[in-house]
């Protein structure tokens, strides 16, 4: 989770508690003039068929 967090531009670290031992602190997020890096593609919105017409002409 922290290598995700850190590609994305997040900085984290280990929330140093006890009763939490696998959690995350984050400590700050991506610049604000940063592009998120999971926004969706143009590649992504294309989905060839969907335009088309019903089957059979009707509509």
């Amino acid at each position: 989770m922290a290598a995700i967090l850190t590609s994305a531009g997040f900085s984290v670290e280990d929330a140093r508690d006890e009763y939490r031992p696998q959690q995350l602190r984050v400590l700050s997020g991506p610049p604000s003039g940063q592009p998120p890096v999971w926004s969706i593609r143009d590649d992504e919105l294309t989905m060839p068929g969907w335009q088309d017409g019903p089957i059979g002409g009707a509509g």
